[in-house]
Formats: C-alpha cells, sequence, structure tokens
C-alpha cells in the first residue's frame, strides 16, 4: 500500500515538472504566439528581430508597461492599452523615444496621438516618404485600414487622396512613425516593406537595441522576477524545486509502524488504584488510597455527583482493591455519561 502511494505521489510530481518545463520551452515546430519575436507563423514577428539582428541592431522583447525616453520602440496591434500607459508613452516619446506603431483599431495611444481611422485606399510613398524609406516600394501599399485624419504636423509618408498608410507625428524631441497595416512588419510582410521601413528607423534612432513591446501582447512577466531570468536558469530553478519536494515527501514518511494510541483515562485511573492498594496493602490501610480518589470523583462531579453516590460510597467502603476498582470503573462511566466525554 505505501509503495502504490508512493508510486503515485512520483508521477504526480513528474507531471508537475514536465508541465512546468513545457512552460518555459517551446517546440521548434510551433507557430509561436502572434506579435511577438518567438512568432514564427504569418502573424509573429521573428521576420523582423532576425532582419534587424542581421544588419547590426540588437533586439531586445519589452515586457514593462513603459518605454524608455530614448531608442526605437515597436509594438505591432498592441492590446489592452490604459489610458496612464497611453500618457507615459507619451512622455516618453516628448522626451526623445522613437515609437514604429502598427495598428489598424482605435486604443488610448491612437487616441492620444490624434490619429483617425478609415477605410481601404491604394497608397504610394510621398516625396517625404521616398526619402525616409529609399528601399520601400514605388508600386506602392493596397491598405486595407488607412488614416483618414492625422494631427496638425503630422507628416504622410505613405498615402493616397485624403488617407496615409505610415505618417510621421513629431512630439516633442521624439516622433512617432504610425503604420496603418500591422501586416507590413509581421513575417507576411517583413519582406516585401516592413525591413524597408524599420531599418531606416532603426539607424537614425542610435545604437541602443531596438525594444520590441511584448507586454501588450500578453507578455507581462507572468512569472514575477523569475521572467528575467535567462532560460537555464529558470530550467535550474524548476528542477532544485522539485528535489526539495520529493526530498520533503520523503522526509515526511514515518519510519516503522504507527505507534498504537494510549489507553483511555479509565484504564489509568484503575491502574493507579491497584498501585496505590498495593503500596497501602501490606499495613492494612486501602482506604488511605480509595478516599482522595472519592473526594476528587465528587469535586469534579460537583453538583451532578448525585447518579455516583453509591458507587463513591462504595469505594469509600472498598474492604479490597477488586471492589475499589470496580466502583472506579462505575464512576467513570458515569461521569462521561454526565459530562458528555473524557476527562
Amino acid at each position: 500500500m505505501r509503495r502504490s502511494r508512493d508510486v503515485w505521489i512520483g508521477a504526480v510530481l513528474l507531471a508537475i515538472a514536465a508541465a512546468g518545463i513545457g512552460l518555459l520551452v517551446q517546440s521548434p515546430n510551433t507557430p509561436g504566439p502572434p506579435y511577438r519575436l518567438a512568432g514564427r507563423g504569418p502573424l509573429g514577428l521573428s521576420g523582423l528581430g532576425a532582419g534587424l539582428r542581421a544588419a547590426g541592431f540588437g533586439v531586445d522583447e519589452r515586457v514593462s508597461p513603459t518605454i524608455p525616453g530614448h531608442g526605437l520602440a515597436v509594438s505591432v496591434e498592441p492590446r489592452a492599452f490604459s489610458h496612464d500607459e497611453a500618457t507615459a508613452w507619451i512622455r516618453s516619446i516628448r522626451a526623445g523615444a522613437v515609437l514604429l506603431l502598427a495598428t489598424d483599431h482605435r486604443n488610448p495611444l491612437t487616441e492620444a496621438l490624434g490619429l483617425r481611422f478609415g477605410g481601404a485606399a491604394v497608397t504610394r510613398p510621398t516625396v517625404a516618404g521616398s526619402r525616409a524609406f529609399p528601399g520601400l516600394e514605388a508600386g506602392g501599399v493596397e491598405a486595407t485600414t488607412t488614416f483618414s485624419g492625422l494631427p496638425r504636423g503630422a507628416v504622410p509618408l505613405v498615402g493616397g487622396r485624403g488617407a496615409a498608410a505610415v505618417a510621421l507625428v513629431p512630439l516633442g524631441r521624439g516622433s512617432v512613425f504610425a503604420v496603418s497595416q500591422p501586416r507590413l512588419l509581421t513575417n507576411a510582410g517583413i519582406a516585401r516593406d516592413g525591413l524597408a521601413i524599420a531599418l531606416p528607423l532603426a539607424q537614425a534612432s542610435g545604437d541602443g537595441a531596438v525594444g520590441i513591446d511584448a507586454f501588450h501582447q500578453g507578455g507581462s512577466p507572468t512569472l514575477g522576477s523569475l521572467a528575467f531570468l535567462p532560460q537555464w536558469v529558470q530550467l535550474l530553478t524548476v528542477e532544485i524545486a522539485l528535489i526539495a519536494i520529493l526530498a520533503a515527501v520523503a522526509a515526511a514518511r514515518r519510519l516503522g509502524p504507527v505507534a498504537p494510541e494510549q489507553g483511555g483515562t479509565t484504564r489509568t485511573t484503575v491502574e493507579l488504584v491497584r498501585s496505590l492498594a498495593g503500596m497501602h496493602r501490606s499495613a492494612g490501610r486501602l482506604a488511605a488510597a480509595t478516599a482522595p480518589l472519592g473526594q476528587a470523583y465528587r469535586a469534579r462531579l460537583g453538583g451532578l455527583s448525585a447518579p455516583a453516590e453509591e458507587a463513591l460510597a462504595q469505594l469509600d467502603s472498598a474492604a479490597s482493591p477488586g471492589v475499589a476498582v470496580r466502583a472506579c470503573v462505575r464512576i467513570e462511566e458515569i461521569t462521561r455519561r454526565v459530562t458528555g466525554g473524557d476527562r
């Protein structure tokens, strides 16, 4: 029975360890999450990361709700953007950050920037766009969503009549390059147009690493501070935790048979009577042992001693240890009945 239980405990712990390791290690055959550097499907950003690294730029995935006040930050189709986060991002951009924002829906950040969305249009690089992105194809971008309204001072870089697919929004010492087609930066469009937009911005923003926003794609550190450690450290931590649990289970097991429970109070009292009787038998003073017991019973029962008076009298007048023992057993039974439990 014990061996069967240990096998089940070991199996459960191994299953927990496998699940933990599975969360930390992704299979190379899975598409990965969309709009994340680990995503290898059509909506992933692994192509963007590979292209920037091939050009000599460092690439970091950020799991913070804010961005620094310098360098290039990239956010593709952000979700669950709060007004406080939008305010913090605007503050960082005014301080000198450059943001490449690709989204086709309204959120607090686009509202704060003054961007308005419109319908589909065929857009082509403008004169300013050709200078900013010389590698962009002149054939244009067929946009299913465009910016129909831009804030004052904004410059269309890829646009058409009354619409823009890419626009520059100057803001303080920084700027926002807004893209109304997120697919341009995903694996589905990075080779054709995405790198032609991202590489010049990374070069113009300095030598710092390009930060990819993962926080608004569910990339918040759900494992707490453990999520900021290298993956090999995370795996080592899981293994150490598993060993500690196994050691605790092994130390908690009983060694040997279960100890029997101690006898009840009645047995203890009877043995006390017998031992006291043996002490006084030779001197013929059995009453010296039974009298204190009778007084103790009466004190414990108090006003409830009436049902036990006959047994108490037998204890007081016991002529032999056997009579005293039988009287004590009777008194204990009455005591449990009138008090509702053992003493």
